[in-house]
């Protein structure tokens, strides 16, 4: 990998803390009978579609953070 490992992982946990308040800022503007998945309504299809590209994103950016860190020998859990 070019560059820097402590470098690449230092932006990419400070852009896992960033996704990580978005997804619950996300999650607390989504209303909440959009949790329980009422069938048919586009509406709670697209928040829940919207939850769940974040948390993917966030998942993978997690994995990402972590093999980062293992690169650099960095131990740190977020």
């Amino acid at each position: 990998m070019p560059g820097r490992p402590r470098t690449k992982f230092k932006r990419v946990d400070e852009l896992a803390v960033r996704i990580h308040a978005f997804c619950d800022d996300l999650y607390a503007l989504m209303p909440r009978q959009y949790d329980e998945r009422p069938s048919g309504d586009p509406l709670c299809e697209l928040w829940r579609a919207a939850m769940s590209g974040a948390a993917e994103a966030w998942r993978t950016l997690h994995e990402l953070r972590q093999r980062l860190g293992e690169k650099a020998k960095i131990d740190g859990g977020l």
